[in-house]
């Protein structure tokens, strides 16, 4: 039996920046498997933040080629990336940068073949988009006396 997703990535929870996809890009979505079987598949169920929770993009169910266990032999944790999401299916779903109310990731994992066999988050991931910033460097005057900074 597989528990829910932890760590998701986006997510507003998983730490500074974390939680902000510039929608203009391909976005893949990773999490930590925990539980005492492999992970078979998943679903990727992508919502406005809307009180109706609208729901903009859906994997639909992906089969994995082979199970995804959460720790490797040694016990480490593995985190699993999901298929990317292109930029193209996310602007065909209408996630757009910049949309007031944010949106929110729901995941379902399967460690077996039936809906009893599997585990859907209760509390979906919040996340917001935004474009990605650019910063510019101008060249610094030459050293005088009034202008102390110096490069080299």
């Amino acid at each position: 039996m597989l528990n829910q997703p932890i760590n998701v990535i986006p997510s507003s929870l998983s730490g500074i920046g974390a939680g902000v996809v510039d929608a203009t890009l391909p976005l893949t979505v990773s999490w930590q498997v925990s539980g005492d079987t492999p992970m078979v598949a998943y679903q990727i169920i992508i919502q406005q933040n809307d009180t109706d929770s609208t729901v903009v993009y859906d994997t639909g169910t992906i089969d994995l080629q082979s199970p995804f266990y959460g720790n490797d032999s040694k016990g480490n944790t593995q985190t699993f990336s999901a298929e990317t999401i292109t930029a193209e299916e996310l602007s065909q779903a209408g996630v757009v940068n910049g949309y007031e109310n944010g949106y929110k990731i729901l995941i379902t994992q399967w460690w077996g073949e039936t809906e009893e066999e599997s585990i859907t988050q209760t509390s979906p991931s919040f996340f917001i988009t935004r474009t990605t910033p650019e910063l510019s460097i101008f060249d610094f005057p030459p050293y005088t006396e009034t202008n102390p900074y110096k490069y080299k």
